[in-house]
């Protein structure tokens, strides 16, 4: 398979793109629309969560707000598909002909960078990180079809573990309590392995000494350590809470997001109730935090002191926990928030630049990845995010005409090889009339 095709298209924005309607403007404004109707109901529900996360009822301004950036958001997702398709329809006019850039990257990228101006600056780095973890897996799958990567045995543990060794160090020094991700953390193994370590050595001397010729382990710790119980107790206690709290936790989810399934068949409760990822999401929580704490008490008796750089070591391992419930958006999602975290506290350090609109560059270039996958090989794509793609442009990401798009050697019609577009022949040139006849 060719990674980059010097092939070129010389058909129309219509025989191409907007295969059910030969007219442009109404196409994007069509397209436009339907990304604004999804974006009401999909920031309704974002933004009512939200509020009930926060546990805050609002005032009469403070329902205003909620309205308006409601709306805002809308307009924004309504702008991307709408200057997408316009984009699309702009460059063919201006080249005379389809690339493999101008195609997909090249249109999105302007649409998504005009897009992403409409939101609310406050929003834009969530939506970053968001579109950067799916247009990472997205770009990794693309590496593997074309076989210039081959995949990473165990690759969602390593990476998981390296991005929890350098987020549990930070956090150890790091005086940014307010960090979401410090308040997870903190919640899941304690606040007295999170915050800064005490400075000084000490011998291994138990803080409470046995005078019996056995030693009651459960009670023995070590001077160093933070807790108030013996080290096996502290280590091990959360064991069986964590795992509560995690079979919990995605039981309810799971609950709330299947209740229109539960209203039409009320028996499927039960084995809703029972499925092992609950368990599994469980075993996940337990085993991070167990390990966390047990591997922290370990080096104190070993080295006689606290130290920062113990949870490096302790995050490491702590890291495989997500063995047992591997999951690449978690992991991913987790790797770039750090990344961001770590650069923006770079920043504040003055380690590194400050790059002007930095989130808004970054939400254009990994928008247009997914955009350019979507056009040219959907078939990489998560399932998730193409199903978004098609719920939010009411299937018209669908009504491509990929067939046509083959030639570029990305396999454009393998998601959807029986998919045949109508045109009104009227509208068509000879030179795709032609070519409409060789594949008919």
């Amino acid at each position: 398979m060719a990674v980059f095709s010097k092939h070129t298209l010389p058909y129309s924005c219509y025989e191409v793109g907007h295969t059910w309607s030969p007219h442009c403007t109404h196409s994007a404004v069509g397209v436009g629309s339907s990304c604004f109707q999804e974006g009401l109901k999909i920031y309704t529900s974002v933004y009512l969560l939200s509020l009930i996360l926060g546990g805050k009822i609002p005032d009469a301004n403070g329902w205003k707000k909620l309205l308006l950036g409601i709306i805002q958001s809308s307009l924004f997702l309504g702008c991307n598909g709408f200057t997408f398709l316009s984009s699309f329809c702009v460059c063919r006019k201006i080249l005379g002909q389809f690339g493999i850039f101008s195609a997909g990257l090249l249109p999105s990228f302007i649409a998504n960078y005009l897009s992403i101006l409409v939101e609310r600056p406050s929003r834009r780095p969530a939506l970053a990180i968001y579109v950067t973890n799916v247009a990472s897996e997205t770009l990794y799958r693309m590496l593997v079809a074309r076989g210039v990567v081959k995949p990473i045995p165990h690759g969602q543990v390593v990476i998981f573990a390296l991005t929890l060794a350098a987020l549990f160090r930070w956090y150890r020094s790091t005086r940014d309590s307010r960090n979401f991700q410090y308040k997870i953390l903190k919640a899941l193994v304690g606040e007295q392995e999170i915050k800064a370590a005490s400075s000084g050595a000490s011998s291994t001397t138990p803080t409470q000494p046995f005078t019996g010729s056995r030693p009651n382990w459960m009670t023995m710790k070590h001077r160093r350590c933070p807790h108030k119980d013996g080290c096996l107790k502290y280590s091990f206690q959360v064991l069986v809470q964590r795992f509560l709290y995690g079979w919990g936790i995605h039981t309810c989810l799971s609950l709330v997001l299947s209740v229109p399934m539960l209203v039409r068949k009320p028996s499927r409760l039960f084995s809703l109730l029972k499925q092992g990822k609950h368990v599994r999401f469980g075993a996940f929580l337990a085993s991070l935090a167990t390990i966390y704490r047990a591997v922290h008490c370990i080096l104190r008796w070993i080295r006689g002191r606290d130290d920062k750089n113990h949870s490096i070591l302790a995050g490491l391992l702590a890291g495989t926990s997500i063995r047992f419930y591997p999951n690449s958006t978690v992991v991913l999602y987790l790797m770039w928030k750090t990344l961001e975290t770590l650069y923006y506290e770079g920043i504040e350090a003055g380690l590194l630049p400050n790059i002007p609109a930095f989130a808004a560059i970054l939400y254009s270039l990994s928008t247009s990845i997914l955009f350019h996958a979507a056009v040219l090989e959907p078939h990489n794509l998560k399932p998730a995010y193409w199903r978004f793609l098609n719920r939010i442009t009411h299937n018209r990401i669908s009504e491509m005409n990929r067939c046509v798009l083959e030639c570029f050697g990305t396999q454009s019609g393998k998601l959807m090889p029986d998919f045949r577009p109508k045109y009104n022949m009227d509208k068509v040139s000879d030179q795709f009339k032609t070519w409409l006849s060789f594949h008919e």
